[in-house]
């Protein structure tokens, strides 16, 4: 598996807002402002001026160290199978609706019609899709705070990143947000 790793000089990256971030709580990760478009997850950027057009407060994060791929990679290329049907497994014993997610992809009538095969099965359907749209598609089936959760147990990413414009979606709760200017 190969994996195309964030290897960028500066390993400081910026999040920019009018509130004061200073944790990565997975309720602000998924909203009716954000478009997720790179990713699940708060947005930062090595260039503290993006930030700052996104808000006069400034967080910061310190990347080094952190498993952070590119958002446009195939989940088959970042993802092991057996982490993404853990996570899949994880959403579906969380949330009793996710079962008509994996009714869209896979014929099944009911909850108890899934079972450990269908979360194979429906990894093998989606594994060429780009892992961000692949986050996106989850996180939007299922409670937000439950798909953070079982993202971060069982899948070692701590965040998508976007080549072109250098965004950078941090998924991984644990890290450590620090205030720059307020």
């Amino acid at each position: 598996m190969r994996i195309n790793q964030l290897t960028e000089s500066n390993k400081i990256l910026y999040h920019g807002d009018d509130y004061g971030t200073t944790a990565l709580n997975p309720q602000w990760m998924m909203h009716r402002e954000s478009n997720n478009q790179e990713g699940i997850g708060i947005y930062f950027s090595p260039d503290i001026n993006i930030a700052k057009s996104y808000g006069n407060k400034i967080s910061k994060i310190d990347a080094d160290g952190l498993r952070i791929v590119n958002s446009r990679m195939p989940v088959g290329n970042a993802i092991k199978e057996r982490d993404a049907v853990n996570l899949l497994k994880y959403i579906f014993e969380n949330d009793e609706d996710f079962w008509y997610k994996i009714s869209d992809y896979i014929e099944v009538t009911g909850p108890e019609d899934v079972s450990d095969y269908h979360f194979h099965e429906l990894f093998q359907m989606m594994e060429g899709q780009e892992i961000r749209n692949w986050q996106s598609e989850f996180a939007m089936a299922t409670d937000i705070t439950v798909f953070v959760t079982g993202w971060n147990k069982f899948i070692p990413i701590d965040g998508l990143y976007e080549q072109r414009t250098k965004h950078h979606s941090i998924i991984n709760t644990n890290i450590k947000v620090e205030r720059v200017n307020f």
